[in-house]
């Protein structure tokens, strides 16, 4: 599931182009460091529930945040 997850991020899906290779975001563009652990809109107050964090996390991911971030609903299943 990781090279899958790696593959989706640097090619197919796009994340990278926004997000970069290496997951820290490119600040110019306002895109949110992934490696960083710092959770601003997937915020869950128990980090410890990886569950929900999961949850948050696909929810951003597939409806997107408002104009910052596009859903992504499309590209994934």
């Amino acid at each position: 599931m990781a090279d899958r997850g790696k593959t989706l991020f640097q090619g197919e899906a796009g994340c990278a182009a926004c997000h970069t290779s290496t997951g820290q975001g490119n600040i110019a563009m306002g895109s949110a460091n992934l490696t960083d652990q710092i959770w601003t809109v997937a915020n869950i107050k128990s980090k410890s529930d990886h569950g929900k964090l999961l949850n948050a996390i696909k929810y951003v991911i597939t409806n997107g945040i408002g104009r910052t971030m596009p859903a992504w609903e499309s590209r994934f299943t």
